[in-house]
């Protein structure tokens, strides 16, 4: 995070929109106090399951993760969107040591209106309520 203080009261947001040219998704590491957010790849396989084994945090999404070969299909799915450019699945790691918690994404990226959508998290639960879901967040708006 940048050290200089900005008040985004004074600024135009139509001006802000039209000043950013619209970018590539490109796989970037996002870094807080807590929260590391590392580009997903299929070697997190193994890991997200490890975090993700819990049938409660898949009761009320679109993806239905029971096993290992589920989370496979939920990682291949997420890398084939960001073959394509639409989106940019992390693995959300607690900085101190590593260790995967859940995934988040930027996502339904349309270039040309320099739109993305946030989403597509979970976090595993003896982190839910932490810092790390919020952090992250600000490290994705940020």
């Amino acid at each position: 995070m940048t050290a200089a203080v900005v008040d985004r009261a004074s600024r135009d947001p139509a001006r802000l929109i039209d000043a950013v040219p619209p970018r590539v998704l490109e796989a970037v590491t996002l870094q807080g106090r807590v929260a590391r957010l590392e580009p997903m790849c299929v070697e997190h396989v193994d890991r997200l399951w490890c975090a993700g084994a819990y049938p409660k945090l898949w009761e009320l999404t679109a993806s239905r993760v029971r096993d290992r070969s589920e989370m496979q299909r939920y990682v291949d799915e997420a890398l084939a969107a960001a073959e394509t450019g639409a989106a940019l699945p992390f693995v959300t790691t607690l900085h101190a040591t590593g260790e995967i918690v859940g995934s988040t994404r930027f996502a339904a990226y349309e270039r040309a209106h320099a739109r993305v959508e946030i989403g597509w998290s979970w976090v595993t639960p003896a982190h839910q309520r932490t810092a790390v879901n919020t952090e992250a967040k600000l490290l994705m708006f940020d």
